[in-house]
């Protein structure tokens, strides 16, 4: 066998072997779960107890600490009081809240220091359990909201058997 016949038979055997190899199946690549994906509120499919949010349909956040504050306000802070979100609702009973621009009384609203602040002009929040646990209110449910300001264009969201601050 001569160079050429050798090279000719080399060339051969490499497309045979390259074929074969980007024939063979392909492990699938896997990707993070945005919320763009994930059920009405954003987050985590099966939440667990908590708050946890999104900016702008961003990774998911979960609040350090959230809790009923007065009548039918629910709060959470991330990163102490550095970044928080406030629910305003007309009630806590299971329903669907309608968020509207002139506020009619429910309300969303993010804040995060320096300064960045969003207030939701649409949307609507859903309360899909409401519960006393002895003497504490507790509640769950999700946001999917659309507005302005601090640089977001949305906040979503939905907390699971958040309880009457005591």
């Amino acid at each position: 066998m001569d160079a050429r016949d050798f090279f000719k038979f080399s060339a051969g055997v490499l497309v045979v072997v390259l074929c074969t190899v980007s024939a063979c199946k392909k492990k699938e690549a896997t990707t993070t779960r945005s919320c763009d994906s994930c059920p009405a509120g954003g987050g985590l499919a099966q939440p667990p107890d908590g708050f946890t949010y999104t900016k702008n349909m961003g990774a998911a956040i979960t609040a350090d600490s959230a809790f009923i504050l007065g009548n039918n306000v629910i709060v959470c802070y991330y990163h102490g009081g550095a970044h928080r979100v406030t629910l305003k609702l007309t009630s806590l009973q299971p329903g669907v809240y309608q968020i509207t621009d002139p506020p009619t009384g429910n309300t969303v609203s993010y804040y995060e220091t320096p300064g960045a602040t969003y207030n939701a002009q649409s949307g609507n929040i859903t309360i899909t359990d409401y519960k006393l646990k002895g003497n504490y209110r507790v509640v769950s449910g999700s946001f999917i909201t659309s507005g302005d300001g601090g640089g977001f264009v949305n906040i979503n969201g939905q907390f699971q058997n958040v309880m009457q601050h005591k």
